[in-house]
């Protein structure tokens, strides 16, 4: 391939991503945030207590009204463990790291969560001072192990 090529071809991606994002209206109250990802939309974890392990939903929401802001939905979807351990503290605590861009500075904020067999009420999150316009987000936990996920979001 071609060094043409490979530029053509991101430069066509580009446009199709900036299409896709851009074509959606504007809503005077937060919405869902348009967005694009490869990974899904869940988090998977394996935390440190028992063998701790289940999967986080991530929700974006924007509002035009709010420029440069986001809030994020963290929902666990129940989680599990090896017995005995895990029947006497049903408890896996991750730190869900959501990473993005204020203008040309990378921002992490780490976000505790303590998480049961059961789903749960979502963690809000609101980001002030995300980027304007499309803007790469990072979702992950640390230190456990993961599959974490990511999106090119259109922030207003």
């Amino acid at each position: 391939m071609t060094m043409k090529t490979i530029t053509t071809r991101a430069l066509v991606t580009v446009a199709a991503l900036s299409a896709l994002l851009l074509a959606v209206p504007a809503t005077a109250s937060a919405a869902p945030a348009p967005r694009l990802g490869i990974l899904g939309d869940d988090i998977w974890v394996m935390g440190n207590n028992a063998f701790c392990q289940g999967a986080i939903h991530v929700g974006i929401d924007t509002n035009p009204a709010k420029r440069g802001q986001a809030t994020i939905h963290l929902t666990s979807r129940g989680f599990t463990g090896t017995q005995p351990a895990w029947g006497r503290n049903p408890s896996c605590k991750v730190n869900v790291a959501i990473g993005y861009w204020s203008g040309i500075q990378y921002r992490e904020r780490v976000v505790p969560m303590d998480l049961g067999p059961r789903p749960e009420a979502p963690v809000r999150v609101k980001l002030r001072g995300v980027g304007q316009g499309i803007n790469l987000m990072s979702f992950t936990t640390h230190p456990n192990l993961n599959k974490g996920v990511s999106y090119y979001v259109q922030i207003p």
